[in-house]
């Protein structure tokens, strides 16, 4: 796999691929983080899902007449292992391994997907941002001096768990008061985990 794969670089903010185009690359990160946006009619955009390292970017497809279901672009700097899509397809017919790991890779897309559904369905916005905080810790964070740096504007979380702006900065400058996060321009640490973990125990 690594031998036919090309390493590629993406720059923070660079579209890595582009909603309705067709599926022609099979994107795995092996550095930084990335997200899967989708707009409305009216031009306002959600984040489906967040990737990292080891996670595959867009819309994982072995067919060449798919089309990527949403637009990816880089939160931070990347690095991938890009296959393309007819070759992906030959390997994934000759090792049936791989195909189960397609699989599964979509099945925890799915999971994830159908958790935050219930959470935008059932739970009020502060225990969201902080579910949706305490899995990119696990998922993007950078550990750094004994907190956890995550590079997304409050306008990403708000995408990402739908809900306004103005929400998420409100609860961010009340956690950030109580010694939770640390809040800065264009991102915030967590501080203290377990602390956030209480708050939506």
């Amino acid at each position: 796999m690594l031998g036919v794969a090309r390493e590629r670089q993406f720059a923070r903010g660079e579209t890595i691929s582009i909603e309705g185009d067709q599926l022609r690359q099979v994107i795995l990160l092996t550095f930084g983080s990335a997200k899967m946006v989708q707009c409305g009619q009216d031009g306002s955009a959600v984040i489906l899902r967040l990737c990292g390292p080891g996670e595959l970017v867009g819309t994982l497809g072995v067919s060449m007449q798919e089309r990527y279901r949403c637009t990816s672009q880089a939160l931070t700097s990347c690095s991938a292992l890009v296959w393309e899509s007819v070759l992906f397809e030959s390997l994934s017919s000759r090792y049936p391994a791989l195909r189960l790991n397609v699989a599964y890779i979509l099945y925890k897309q799915l999971e994830d997907m159908e958790n935050r559904f219930r959470e935008i369905s059932t739970e009020r916005v502060p225990a969201r941002l902080g579910r949706q905080i305490l899995r990119l810790v696990e998922q993007v964070g950078i550990r750094s001096n004994g907190s956890v740096e995550i590079n997304m504007t409050r306008e990403e979380l708000a995408q990402l768990i739908g809900t306004s702006l103005f929400t998420v900065s409100r609860l961010l400058s009340e956690w950030d008061r109580r010694g939770i996060v640390a809040t800065r321009r264009e991102g915030f640490s967590v501080v203290n985990v377990e602390a956030l973990a209480e708050l939506i125990a």
